[in-house]
């Protein structure tokens, strides 16, 4: 990479996979490169940090006294710069800041599904923050000790703040999650959402007996629901839009 008026520009690589990475190796890569840029178009040559690298850095000033490695640089003698180059050389840093990226992404994603005004997003709260919780696993190679730290918070904020009848009852009527079998939440809480709801919002208990009956067959595919174009279209349609089309086969629902 080259660094100039123009901006930061890619100019070559080596594929150095297979030699031997000593100083007199790489001192002689390096040269191959000065000489195919040029060596009064470089000011300031930057390489690894490795023993290995600096030893090569030295050889090359050797052989092109005009170019200036790093450590003749000023900021070389900075304690600050010196400071800071601890910390971005530290690989523990990269690594905690991976774990960040892995725990943190998942949930912008619910954030983003929630904050749109193109669909919707309660019926899809649920299944995102169930999505989140396997990937933020995921990160941790499913390590029980290493994962549950983050995932109590999310569940401590879901149980406060999130924890709704209605958000399990919309994801176990959500077409596009009750029919994708591999990745649909296989834990009862949702049936109780759904029950829950039933019961709360419909006095008759015949109709509720109905209601229960008819989910059973939205699940199992039966009647309407049982249509090759009802699965086609489970995934690429709004489940409001999908339960006008398909829904006849659960009245009550």
């Amino acid at each position: 990479m080259v660094y100039c008026k123009r901006g930061t520009i890619f100019v070559k690589s080596v594929d150095a996979s297979d030699i031997m990475k000593d100083a007199s190796t790489l001192c002689n890569l390096f040269v191959e490169l000065v000489d195919w840029v040029g060596a009064k178009n470089i000011i300031h040559f930057v390489t690894d940090n490795g023993a290995n690298y600096k030893a090569a850095s030295v050889l090359l000033n050797d052989k092109y006294p005009t170019i200036k490695t790093f450590r003749d640089s000023r900021y070389n003698k900075d304690e600050k710069v010196s400071a800071v180059l601890a910390v971005v050389l530290d690989s523990k840093i990269w690594s905690d800041c991976a774990i960040v990226v892995g725990v943190v992404a998942p949930l912008i994603c619910v954030l983003r599904k929630m904050d749109t005004d193109r669909r919707p997003s309660i019926g899809y709260v649920y299944d995102g923050i169930y999505r989140a919780k396997k990937v933020i696993k995921d990160v941790f190679r499913h390590k029980k000790r290493l994962y549950k730290p983050f995932t109590n918070i999310i569940k401590a904020r879901w149980d406060k703040q999130l924890r709704r009848d209605i958000l399990a009852a919309t994801y176990l009527l959500n077409p596009a999650f009750a029919y994708d079998r591999e990745n649909m939440c296989k834990k009862k809480k949702k049936m109780d959402g759904f029950v829950e709801m039933v019961t709360t919002l419909i006095g008759d208990k015949s109709i509720q007996w109905k209601c229960i009956d008819e989910v059973g067959v939205f699940q199992d595919r039966l009647r309407s629901f049982g249509r090759p174009l009802a699965l086609d279209s489970s995934k690429t349609m709004q489940p409001d839009e999908w339960w006008k089309f398909f829904g006849c086969g659960a009245p009550n629902l």
